[in-house]
């Protein structure tokens, strides 16, 4: 549904809204299709680049000199606006700032500079993940092994549960909306924190359903950007129906379940669930110290077993 409401930018849009849009336009991206372009479409000029590089966040930076430089005309339904020409589309972006809208539209608040929100309290606003299943206030969230990610499309909900089912069976925890629900937080703000805070593998579904879907965007661009903050094995990709692979994760290997559902059930499972499931059990870090162990294991091995020799030894194979 198309949101259209007058907010002016530094009274409605806080300190939350804009660290999020900063997390998701702040990495440099291919084209220059972050900040920097945003920046071009708010009218400044290419040297003010210079100035925002040197910012600990460019994005927070450019929003507040548009506030500035444009006074009551700068709003969030025209940020909306710049933000919806970036090309390619950021629809992560613009989902943040929609989020936004339909929350102002859904339940307006008291106007506020954009750092007193920090101490409006969240459980005031309406919740906007409306979902069955079991839900969940701050204090409750555990920590989970797998959040899973799937489009609302009914096959891709069924296939989902399927996943789930097995992973609660080999003892993984998991975070599915179709079980769980975040309550009193904006859907933005809920899945940068189960994302980012609470889960340590995102298990996403990729179909032509998902790929369309905004929250199913952002929520592979959280787990992403996690992904290169952490430099680890920590975004599983699963390819339920053949589609084209979102471009910022076009680079890493994928899961096929087309390819193995026709096999036999040996087959199937050997070279589609138990793969899933070493992929979701692996750790780049406790790897990484298993190799080094091994090696320094070798290395004094080796040198235990010279040390022993006679002399004449280091000397048996020099040439005559």
């Amino acid at each position: 549904m198309e949101v259209s409401i007058h907010c002016p930018l530094d009274e409605e849009f806080g300190y939350k809204e804009r660290r999020e849009l900063a997390f998701c336009l702040d990495p440099i991206a291919p084209m220059f299709n972050d900040w920097r372009l945003l920046m071009h479409e708010m009218g400044f000029p290419y040297k003010f680049k210079h100035y925002l590089e040197c910012e600990k966040s460019p994005t927070m930076a450019l929003l507040e000199a548009w506030a500035r430089k444009e006074g009551s005309k700068a709003t969030v339904t025209l940020l909306r606006e710049y933000i919806s020409k970036l090309d390619p589309p950021r629809s992560d972006a613009v989902f943040i700032v929609q989020e936004h809208l339909k929350l102002q539209m859904d339940n307006p608040s008291p106007r506020l500079s954009p750092y007193s929100v920090l101490s409006h309290s969240s459980q005031s606003r309406s919740p906007h993940i409306s979902m069955k299943g079991e839900s969940l206030n701050d204090n409750e969230i555990q920590n989970y092994d797998i959040y899973l990610s799937a489009s609302q499309d009914k096959e891709d909900q069924e296939f989902a549960e399927e996943i789930y089912q097995k992973l609660q069976k080999e003892k993984f925890t998991v975070f599915f909306s179709g079980h769980h629900n975040m309550i009193g937080r904006p859907f933005s703000e809920s899945v940068v924190k189960m994302i980012r805070e609470k889960c340590t593998k995102t298990l996403i579904i990729l179909s032509e359903s998902y790929n369309k879907s905004e929250s199913c965007t952002y929520e592979a661009r959280m787990a992403h950007m996690k992904s290169l903050d952490a430099r680890n094995h920590v975004l599983v990709p699963v390819m339920y129906k053949k589609c084209k692979a979102p471009d910022f994760i076009s680079h890493l290997f994928y899961l096929d379940f087309e390819r193995y559902k026709d096999r036999p059930p040996e087959d199937f499972q050997e070279y589609f669930w138990n793969r899933l499931y070493r992929s979701l059990r692996y750790n780049p870090q406790s790897e990484n110290k298993k190799r080094k162990e091994a090696s320094s294991s070798s290395k004094k091995f080796t040198k235990s077993v010279l040390s022993h020799q006679p002399k004449f030894f280091l000397f048996k194979l020099l040439p005559l």
